[in-house]
């Protein structure tokens, strides 16, 4: 009997909201940790938050390098969530009225929880609070991504399916900007919370034993 997972995408769905719905579905953390570090993303962390949106509690996937937020929405055209209060605080929280929802983020970035009423998190790891900082995240060809995926703890079926993920995203790229595909130069796609996404729901998808 296969087994299907169904994802309700009525909006769309970025790699970090797949991540996040399947770590709230039950993928460990730690086990999805293990996998990343094989992609040897030198400074690279990840941790998950309780966070409600629309009244809904779901799970956020956080990316960190160096120990910075990865900010995957560029400051210009910042569409979160803060429900009309703009905080910028570098990291996400839902902000209800100045009520910035500290409730259960649920795993440290570096090693260390902090609990404070419920709300596990390590402000370390974002040191950079209300400066405008240069984007992170170093852009590489796809032969180098490829080779991190190659020597990656996916599956043999799961490494051919990250790979022709890449592959495909590099084939739109090339259409889009109609240049051959040996001439693409990537940006989003080649930036390590990009690499952490597809790899990681890779990982989650065999985890969930999904066909």
């Amino acid at each position: 009997m296969s087994r299907v997972l169904y994802f309700d995408c009525f909006s769309g769905i970025s790699g970090d909201m797949v991540l996040g719905a399947l770590l709230g579905a039950g993928l460990p953390l730690q086990d999805l940790r293990a996998a990343l570090r094989s992609l040897d993303l030198p400074g690279c962390e990840v941790a998950t938050e309780r966070v409600l949106r629309c009244g809904i509690a779901a799970t956020k996937f956080r990316v960190f390098e160096d120990g910075r937020e990865v900010d995957r929405v560029p400051a210009d055209h910042d569409d979160r969530d803060h429900r009309g209060h703009d905080g910028h605080h570098g990291h996400e929280h839902d902000h209800h009225g100045h009520d910035e929802d500290h409730h259960g983020h649920d795993q440290d970035v570096h090693g260390h929880d902090h609990d404070h009423q419920g709300h596990r998190h390590d402000h370390s790891a974002d040191p950079h609070h209300g400066h405008a900082d240069p984007p992170l995240g170093a852009h590489r060809s796809v032969s180098d991504i490829l080779k991190l995926i190659e020597r990656s703890a996916l599956s043999s079926e799961g490494r051919r399916r990250a790979k022709g993920l890449f592959e495909r995203l590099v084939e739109a790229e090339a259409s889009i900007h109609q240049v051959p595909v040996e001439k693409v130069h990537l940006h989003e796609v080649g930036a390590t919370d990009s690499i952490i996404d597809i790899v990681g729901a890779v990982f989650a998808l065999e985890w969930a034993g999904a066909d």
